[in-house]
């Protein structure tokens, strides 16, 4: 049970901090096939996020939706880079960036909880997946 929900945190706050970094991202693009992608992947996002709040709260735990120090500094650097250098290529370049961490932490966080219930692996695998999938459609952009 303890394993279900270190993993479930992991992808909660993964795929939030994900969408909101996107959102903050879509505010600066003005390439239409890139905003596409850009909201596709909020989406889907948006929809793992669901899904592990779902699950967490089946378990008794309420979803922390609050911004950590860390979140709101991402969320102010990417804001700030992106705004420099609006670019398509940075833009998607930031994307494939933290899409890469995701993968990173997702699988890290998926090898030490090893005994988490299939129901909670399968969507940690799934979030990887998508991250995956995003990592390929942004270098489209290059």
């Amino acid at each position: 049970m303890n394993e279900d929900l270190t993993l479930l945190d992991s992808i909660f706050k993964a795929s939030q901090t994900s969408s909101r970094t996107l959102n903050r991202i879509l505010m600066h693009t003005e390439n239409k096939a890139l905003r596409i992608a850009l909201i596709s992947h909020i989406g889907e996002y948006d929809t793992i996020n669901r899904l592990a709040g779902e699950e967490m709260s089946a378990r008794g735990i309420k979803p922390s939706v609050k911004d950590s120090l860390k979140e709101k500094a991402l969320y102010l650097g990417t804001g700030i880079g992106i705004a420099t250098n609006p670019n398509v290529s940075n833009i998607a370049k930031t994307v494939q960036k933290s899409s890469s961490e995701n993968v990173f932490k997702i699988s890290r966080a998926m090898n030490f909880n090893k005994n988490s219930s299939p129901t909670v692996y399968n969507l940690a695998r799934k979030f990887t997946v998508l991250e995956e999938e995003n990592l390929k459609s942004m270098k489209t952009f290059f």
